[in-house]
């Protein structure tokens, strides 16, 4: 049913039958979980899709398997068999927005086609629970670093799945977590309990997913019964700490195991034996990080290798394994409240009022135990598939959008991210044409590259002025400020080289550098440079 549809009906009166469902879902580009909204409770509830496997996620994963002709998906994907023919797709979030084509089986199908085959299986979920099913609207879950070309091709892949009519909208995943953890909060209250929603303060959201480790803080700058305002002033990432990184230690530790039992056999590992080892990596990485392996050594039976063996890891191995991971936890989030610039300087561990953790990582131990030896206990909120709290958002999200719970407008306010272009104009022929230096929606505290120009204009007695503009999110282009390089040696046209180093003191104060590099032998660089800091 197109949402719009059953939208007006629910503002006429209508309610939501048995089988009619809305959903959340959250595409990750390592894993993906699948919720629907419960009417009868008002809540959203995971629906586990994993086959089994003991989590409501699945890997976003899928193999064409050449024998057969056939696809198979999440789990069955990644333990499946590597035989020649057979074609393993991963990473597709992050390949979106680059018109990627995969080869399968001599013809190429581009990336939408096969995220938009993988939405398609992950909602026939659905139909298990209630087979005449009919889906009344969709929001789903997206990075917030997406792309407007991966976005536009987010969406194309709901039209190949047949969800085009369904689909509410594409929602920030931050955005599905607060939903979530504001409707929790007005349950709780509602039921005559303390809220544990922060009336005021400020809130950390920790995202430990698949690329990286990313924080934002917040501060809740007004919140009533339909709205809450939110301004970021502070965010970072970092790919050091991150799922990705985990997997790899623990993969490379059962490959040293492998190599002890078979030594000197094994001093090689052979591809075959290295896809054993990263299925088993999956398999058992979660075994490593329970509570009960401190109590007792967990017993491992690689069982794929020939002959078989076990082998036991002790707290001792997993705390040596993990130990660096750690630091870089602490230290990334000590960075992250020492970049809080906005309001008077760094902030403390004690100045969060509140820290959602969510993403497939926060359900190993290690990661849960770091953010408790940093923050007080009753600010943290952890759930036990922190991974579905975003899909559990999205439900929670497109019930809003339908009526059938009050709406909630959240509105961010994002001081992190920049506001506009910062670029030069080149002339070609007779037209000019604005080139970007610094994007929108970049990070103001990301370092950039230097850009390496060559200067049209020959070198004479007038010094010669790089003159800077900003592009606004209409396209308007304007004046920001001129850079003047003085003391230059006459050169002629072309013979000078330029470098331009932009950086930025705070969200909306820029300075760029401009320095000479020379041309070469004949026109040797200088040490002459020159900067000028502006507001954007």
């Amino acid at each position: 049913m197109y949402w719009k549809k059953f939208h007006n009906l629910v503002s006429a009166g209508a309610s939501l039958e048995e089988a009619q469902f809305v959903l959340g879902i959250d595409i990750g580009n390592d894993s993906s979980s699948l919720s629907l909204f419960n009417a009868g409770s008002g809540q959203a509830e995971v629906v586990d899709i994993s086959g089994g496997y003991g989590k409501p996620s699945v890997p976003t994963a899928m193999q064409y398997i050449a024998e057969t002709r056939e696809w198979v998906y999440g789990e069955y994907a990644v333990l499946g068999d590597n035989a020649l023919g057979n074609v393993l797709v991963t990473g597709l979030v992050e390949r979106l927005g680059k018109h990627e084509y995969v080869d399968v089986d001599g013809r190429s199908v581009s990336v939408v086609t096969l995220l938009g085959m993988f939405i398609k299986e992950l909602v026939s979920h659905i139909y298990s629970i209630n087979p005449r099913a009919e889906i009344v609207g969709v929001a789903a879950a997206i990075p917030g670093y997406l792309s407007d070309d991966a976005r536009s091709e987010f969406l194309l892949a709901f039209n190949k799945a047949g969800l085009e009519k369904e689909l509410i909208g594409l929602v920030t995943d931050r955005e599905c977590v607060l939903h979530g953890y504001f409707h929790g909060s007005s349950l709780a209250a509602g039921r005559g309990r303390k809220t544990s929603a922060p009336l005021a303060g400020r809130v950390l959201l920790l995202d430990l997913g698949s690329r990286e480790l990313r924080g934002t803080v917040f501060d809740i700058t007004s919140m009533a019964q339909d709205s809450v305002h939110l301004r970021s002033t502070s965010s970072l990432f970092e790919g050091n700490v991150s799922t990705n990184v985990v997997n790899s230690l623990v993969s490379d530790l059962f490959g040293l195991f492998y190599r002890d039992n078979f030594a000197p056999e094994a001093d090689k590992i052979t591809p075959a034996v290295q896809a054993h080892l990263d299925a088993f990596t999956f398999q058992h990485r979660d075994i490593l990080f329970q509570k009960s392996i401190k109590a007792k050594p967990a017993r491992l039976y690689f069982n794929f290798a020939y002959p078989a063996f076990s082998r036991s890891v002790s707290e001792g191995e997993v705390a040596s394994l993990i130990g660096d991971i750690e630091l870089r936890m602490k230290d990334f989030i000590a960075k992250l409240l020492k970049n809080n610039t906005h309001d008077g300087g760094s902030l403390q561990a004690s100045d969060i009022g509140t820290v959602l953790a969510y993403g497939g990582g926060f359900e190993m131990m290690w990661a849960r135990d770091v953010l408790r030896g940093i923050f007080p206990e009753g600010s943290l909120h952890f759930r036990k598939n922190s991974k579905s709290c975003v899909s559990e958002g999205a439900a929670v999200s497109a019930a809003r959008s339908l009526c059938l719970l009050p709406k909630l407008e959240l509105t961010i306010t994002d001081l992190n991210r920049v506001n506009v272009d910062i670029g030069i104009m080149i002339t070609s022929g007779r037209r000019e044409r604005f080139v970007p230096i610094v994007e929108q929606s970049s990070f103001w505290w990301q370092k950039r590259p230097p850009v390496h120009f060559i200067l049209g204009d020959a070198i004479a007695a007038e010094p010669p002025g790089i003159r800077f503009f900003r592009r606004d999110q209409r396209g308007d282009i304007t004046f920001a400020e001129e850079v003047t390089l003085r003391g230059l040696p006459e050169r002629p046209r072309g013979a000078t080289r330029l470098c331009v180093d932009i950086s930025f003191k705070n969200f909306n104060c820029v300075t760029c550098r401009v320095r000479d590099l020379g041309f070469g032998e004949m026109f040797p660089k200088t040490d002459i440079a020159a900067d000028k800091s502006f507001f954007i």
